[in-house]
């Protein structure tokens, strides 16, 4: 009998079974979700930024109204430290808010639609302040305190003003910022001034931002970062890719919050971001022998970029994660698309693994963070060397066309009954089909890529003699 003879890395699956091994979750990135954060309200600042690092979700939403919709804030705790609801209308250039929001006018009180629950010993509130060139001419505070089940309308006497002011400062808050209550929580609508040629803006509270970002899926972004602070997203996808129709795009970028000085971010990683930095990983039992991609880089300055690998597995003795692996690479310039690995030298069977890419060399202290640096990198994924790579004799098997349409033929050119089984799976590992016992169809067979998507595939023969696969691309 012939032997298929296949020069290609052996795709590995994400999806673990006894043929194939557990691969990197996405390495390819050709999967990509948007990621829903929460929604603010502009021009207001709102307490979601805080709370959502704290507790994973923000507490200033929105909720139905009178007519419309409303703000709902929202006093949360992580367990340790409560957030109350907050929303501020201010001078965010300014890291004391001095100045506010422009405003010209003498009103004679605040009208709106209050609904609240207010635990017992905590205080809801409505805070204006006044001022004209910085200076306060005016401050009022309006309480709330018990619950309110239905809206309700309020209107609040504002005292007299020493001067006309420029400018006003708003802060509505669900609790007391000096001793919060956890639970306690107001919605507010339709705020107006009575006897003022100024109005509060998005004073309905009716237009609403989400704010989100893409990413790619099985991997964390500090886009979030990005999207709450209104700077450049770290990490996007680029069609400039070394294989499928993407690759990922990691840019180092400043971030700014307000009256801090800038920070630099531009990493991704399968692990979680956490108090210490990269957490966690990705399930992973194999034994691999390297890691392997494909990168572009444009370094500003003398940066370099870094893929940073690490298994580990928890120790039921300790009660500890020992640490079974970690190295990194770095990654020089590169105008066109170059090859790295990291080999792997595992003292045990882990139980997770991390793959981390930064932009910029954020693995030793000290080094030199170029801003605007930028990564591109590819196919990422572990090597075995045992049974992995055999050459290729395109004379005995080929695959055309490919990048297919429609159909794709593979022609083996094969003994009958060499050929065991024949499976397709897409960039998740995902087994999409297959063809049982092919020796019966002949040597020449002809594929039906009509329900593939865009994008890559791997095919895995197995035959009598062993396992090998290739990849087949599918455009429209």
């Amino acid at each position: 009998m012939n032997k298929i003879y296949i020069f290609a890395v052996l795709f590995i699956s994400s999806i673990s079974s006894s043929n194939l091994y557990a691969q990197v979750p996405n390495g390819g990135f050709e999967n990509w979700f948007d990621n829903y954060i929460f929604s603010e309200l502009p021009p207001y600042i709102s307490s979601n930024f805080q709370s959502f690092f704290m507790t994973g979700e923000g507490n200033m939403t929105e909720v139905p109204g009178v007519s419309n919709s409303a703000a709902r804030l929202e006093t949360v705790t992580n367990g340790s430290e409560i957030v109350p609801g907050a929303l501020i209308l201010a001078n965010i250039e300014s890291s004391d808010f001095g100045g506010g929001f422009p405003f010209a006018s003498e009103p004679d009180s605040l009208t709106g639609y209050f609904r609240y629950s207010i635990p017992a010993g905590d205080t809801a509130f409505v805070l204006l302040w006044f001022s004209f060139n910085t200076i306060p001419v005016n401050i009022a505070s309006f309480p709330f305190t018990g619950e309110s089940s239905d809206f309700t309308y309020h209107a609040f006497e504002i005292p007299g003003f020493v001067l006309t002011p420029d400018s006003i400062t708003v802060l509505i808050a669900s609790s007391s910022l000096d001793d919060p209550t956890m639970g306690g929580w107001i919605e507010i609508d339709d705020l107006q001034f009575t006897d003022s040629n100024d109005q509060l803006p998005n004073n309905n509270f009716d237009s609403w931002t989400d704010i989100e970002t893409e990413d790619p899926e099985s991997w964390t972004t500090a886009n979030y970062v990005s999207a709450l602070t209104n700077s450049p997203f770290s990490v996007t996808k680029s069609s400039d890719s070394y294989s499928g129709d993407y690759s990922l795009r990691v840019e180092t970028v400043e971030i700014g919050f307000i009256g801090d000085d800038p920070d630099t971010i531009g990493y991704v990683s399968t692990g979680q971001i956490g108090e210490e930095g990269i957490e966690g990983g990705f399930p992973y039992t194999e034994q691999p022998d390297k890691l392997t991609g494909y990168y572009k880089y444009t370094p500003v300055g003398n940066d370099t970029a870094v893929v940073l690998l690490t298994f580990s597995k928890f120790n039921s003795t300790t009660g500890e994660t020992d640490s079974l692996f970690e190295d990194y690479v770095h990654l020089p310039a590169a105008s066109s698309f170059t090859h790295f690995e990291i080999s792997i030298d595992l003292s045990g069977i882990p139980d997770s693994a991390n793959v981390t890419i930064g932009s910029s060399n954020y693995a030793e202290d000290g080094n030199y963070i170029g801003v605007g640096s930028v990564l591109l990198i590819d196919d990422i994924q572990f090597e075995f060397l045992e049974g992995t790579s055999v050459p290729l004799n395109k004379d005995e098997v080929s695959l055309f066309p490919n990048p297919a349409h429609d159909y794709t033929t593979l022609d083996l050119k094969l003994v009958e009954g060499d050929v065991q089984s024949i499976l397709f799976f897409d960039a998740l590992g995902r087994e999409v089909f297959n063809v049982e016992k092919p020796d019966s169809l002949g040597n020449i067979l002809n594929i039906n890529t009509q329900n593939l998507d865009n994008g890559v595939f791997w095919y895995l023969i197995k035959t009598a003699s062993g396992e090998y696969s290739g990849k087949l691309q599918i455009e429209r």
